[in-house]
């Protein structure tokens, strides 16, 4: 037509609270497990496409994941003859595409793409008493780690295209990926840990970010505008505030890799 305008928005969001917990006491048993295991993804992907004497659109794509995975003893006095697992899993993904194309003898093209990760994994003793009496006592908080403390491969990514041709042409593009986790494994002050074997606390992330934009003008006068940013960051922590009366060994450990990526190409063409 004489004036084509295009507009395509795509949100895709995962959320929500998954817990396991024991709140009261335990006198007998040979184990206790608790586990708490989630698994979130969301993507979002747009394209606009305009045409016309005069052409512009803009394409929007939104991505977020912000889940929150719970795995703690509240309280009371458990006595296991054998050993105490804790465990709290994440397995998370977040992905934002955009791609806007505008052509005319004027013509604007944008796009726009973000993604965004930024989960809470915890996994806790509050208070109480906790006795393994022949083995050990784990507390495991893992956020996009495999159980053998592998990466899991998830990547943050938001990737944004935008192209526009005409007498007069510009375009934008615009990405933003981030990927950052709040993973934590502790024992409050008010608990006491008792155990024949080792007693071990780890919490482990790995946030991974990609941002990639492409901007292309092309006329006789024409504009290219990329930019793309990564972010990859949260804050992993083990410790012990509370009271250890027997052990064997004692292993505290956080590990975190953190890895952003962000690449951005703008041409134009012109007389």
């Amino acid at each position: 037509g004489l004036v084509g305008l295009g507009l395509s928005s795509a949100t895709a969001q995962a959320s929500g609270a998954t817990r396991a917990h024991e709140d009261g006491s335990v006198s007998d048993g040979r184990n206790l497990t608790i586990t708490a295991t989630a698994t979130q993804d969301a993507d979002a992907n747009a394209d606009a496409v305009s045409g016309g004497v005069a052409a512009g659109n803009a394409a929007l794509a939104t991505a977020t994941v912000s889940p929150a995975l719970w795995a703690y003893i509240g309280g009371g006095t458990i006595t296991l003859d054998n050993s105490v697992t804790i465990v709290s899993t994440l397995n998370a993904d977040a992905d934002a595409d955009s791609d806007g194309q505008s052509y005319g003898l004027l013509a604007a093209g944008g796009s726009k793409s973000a993604a965004t990760l930024t989960p809470d994994v915890d996994v806790a003793i509050k208070a109480g008493t906790v006795t393994a009496s022949t083995g050990g006592i784990t507390l495991t908080a893992l956020s996009n780690v495999t159980a053998g403390g592998a990466d899991n491969g998830n990547v943050v990514t938001a990737v944004a295209d935008a192209s526009a041709g005409g007498l007069l042409a510009g375009s934008g593009a615009d990405s933003d990926a981030t990927a950052s986790a709040n993973v934590e494994t502790w024992v409050a002050a008010g608990a006491t840990l008792d155990a024949e074997t080792d007693i071990s606390l780890t919490a482990r992330a790995n946030n991974r970010a990609f941002a990639d934009a492409g901007g292309l003008g092309a006329g006789l006068v024409g504009v290219g505008l990329a930019d793309a940013d990564a972010t990859a960051s949260g804050v992993t922590k083990a410790h012990l505030d509370g009271r250890v009366n027997d052990g064997r060994s004692l292993f505290i450990t956080a590990t975190a890799a953190d890895f952003a990526d962000a690449n951005a190409d703008a041409v134009s063409g012109g007389i």
